[in-house]
C-alpha cells in the first residue's frame, strides 16, 4: 500500500510538472503572438488605419491611433520620456487587447506577419521563439535526463581539452615543418637563381646567333632580289613572245571558227531537209503500216477462229482415236485368243492322232507275231 501511494504521489508530481510546463509554454507562445501583433501596428495605422477600419469600430481605431502616435511622433516620445507617471503602457496594452480580441484581425496579423511586421523587430521575435523552443526542451527533460546531459557535457569538455592538447602538438609540429619548408624554399630559390643566370646566358647567346642569322639572311635576300630582277626581265621578254604567239593562234582559230560556222549552217540546212523528207516518208509509211496492221488484225481474227475450230476438231479426233484404239485392242485380244485356242486345239488333235497311230501299230505287231 505505501508503494502504491508513493507511485501515485510521483505520478501526481509529474502531472503537476507537465501542467506547469504547459502553462509556461502557453504564456510564452501568447507573448510571441502578441509581440507579432505589436510589430504589425505600423502597418495597421498606415494609410489612415485603412486595414483596422475593416474590422474595428471607429472609436477603437481612433484610440489605437492616438496610442501609437505617442510612440511614433517625436513630441510624443519626448513627452513620454519626461513624464514619470505615463499612461502609455496601459493604453498600449488595451490597444493590443482590442486587436487580440478581434479574431479575424488577429488571424490576419499572425498569418501575414512576414509581410506586415516591421523588419527590425523580426530578429527579436526569432530570438524569443528560439528561447521558447529551448525552454520547451528543458521543461520536457527529467532529472535523470538532465544528469545524463551534464555528464555528456563533461565528457565533451574533457574530449575538447584533449583535442586542444593534440591541436597544440600538431601546431608545434606544423611550425617545425614550416621552418624546414622555409629552408627548403631558400635552397630552391638559390637553385632558381642559378638557373635564371644560365637562362640569361643562353638568351644572350641566342640573341647573338639571331643577329648573325639576320645579317646572313639580308645578304641572301639581296642576292636573291638581284636574281629576281634578272628573271623578271627574262619573263617580260617571254611574255611578249607568248603574246605574239597568242595573237597569231587567235587569228588562226577565228578563221577556223568561221569555216566551221559555215559548215555548221550547211549541215543544219541538210538536217532540216532530211527531217522534212523523213516526215513525209514516215507519213506514207505510217499509212501503209496502218493498212497492213488492219489486214493483220483481220487475219489474226480468222486465225483465232481457225484455232478454235482446230481445237474442237482435235478434241473430236482424240475421242475417235481413243475409241478406235480401244476397238483395235479388243480385236487384237480376240484374234490373239483365237490363235492361242487354235494352237492348243492343233496340239490336242496331234496328240490324239499320235496316240491312235501308236495303238494301230501295236495291233499290227501283235498280229504279225501270231
Amino acid at each position: 500500500m505505501p508503494d502504491f501511494e508513493r507511485v501515485k504521489k510521483s505520478r501526481n508530481e509529474d502531472d503537476d510538472v507537465e501542467v506547469q510546463a504547459s502553462r509556461v509554454l502557453r504564456v510564452m507562445n501568447n507573448a510571441i503572438a502578441k509581440l507579432k501583433i505589436a510589430t504589425c501596428l505600423p502597418a495597421f495605422i498606415s494609410d489612415d488605419s485603412l486595414l483596422l477600419r475593416k474590422y474595428l469600430r471607429n472609436d477603437e481605431v481612433d484610440f489605437i491611433q492616438v496610442t501609437c502616435e505617442q510612440y511614433i511622433s517625436p513630441l510624443g516620445q519626448q513627452a513620454r520620456m519626461t513624464k514619470k507617471n505615463s499612461v502609455a503602457h496601459p493604453r498600449m496594452a488595451l490597444a493590443l487587447d482590442m486587436i487580440w480580441n478581434n479574431m479575424e484581425l488577429r488571424n490576419l496579423a499572425l498569418e501575414n506577419h512576414g509581410d506586415l511586421a516591421d523588419p527590425t523587430a523580426l530578429p527579436l521575435i526569432d530570438s524569443i521563439h528560439s528561447l521558447t523552443q529551448l525552454t520547451e526542451t528543458k521543461l520536457g527533460q527529467t532529472a535523470k535526463e538532465e544528469r545524463l546531459s551534464r555528464k555528456q557535457l563533461r565528457t565533451a569538455w574533457y574530449e575538447n581539452a584533449e583535442m586542444q592538447k593534440q591541436l597544440s602538438e600538431l601546431t608545434t609540429k606544423i611550425e617545425r615543418q614550416g621552418d624546414e619548408g622555409e629552408s627548403k624554399i631558400v635552397q630552391s630559390m638559390q637553385l632558381v637563381r642559378s638557373y635564371q643566370n644560365k637562362i640569361l646566358s643562353h638568351i644572350q647567346t641566342v640573341k647573338r646567333t639571331i643577329k648573325e642569322r639576320v645579317e646572313n639572311s639580308e645578304k641572301t635576300m639581296y642576292g636573291e632580289s638581284t636574281a629576281s630582277l634578272v628573271r623578271q626581265a627574262n619573263l617580260s621578254s617571254d611574255a611578249k613572245t607568248v603574246t605574239n604567239q597568242y595573237e597569231a593562234v587567235l587569228s588562226q582559230h577565228l578563221n577556223v571558227e568561221k569555216k566551221l560556222r559555215a559548215k555548221r549552217l550547211k549541215v543544219e540546212t541538210q538536217l532540216a531537209n532530211w527531217l522534212s523528207k523523213y516526215d513525209a516518208d514516215m507519213g506514207e509509211r505510217q499509212a501503209e503500216f496502218e493498212h497492213l496492221d488492219d489486214i493483220y488484225n483481220r487475219q489474226k481474227e480468222s486465225m483465232d477462229l481457225l484455232r478454235v475450230m482446230v481445237a474442237e476438231q482435235q478434241a473430236e479426233y482424240e475421242a475417235l482415236w481413243t475409241e478406235r484404239l480401244e476397238e483395235g485392242l479388243a480385236n487384237l485380244r480376240v484374234n490373239r485368243a483365237a490363235r492361242i485356242i487354235q494352237r492348243c486345239w492343233r496340239k490336242y488333235r496331234a496328240k490324239k492322232l499320235a496316240a491312235k497311230r501308236g495303238k494301230s501299230d501295236k495291233k499290227k505287231k501283235k498280229k504279225k507275231g501270231k
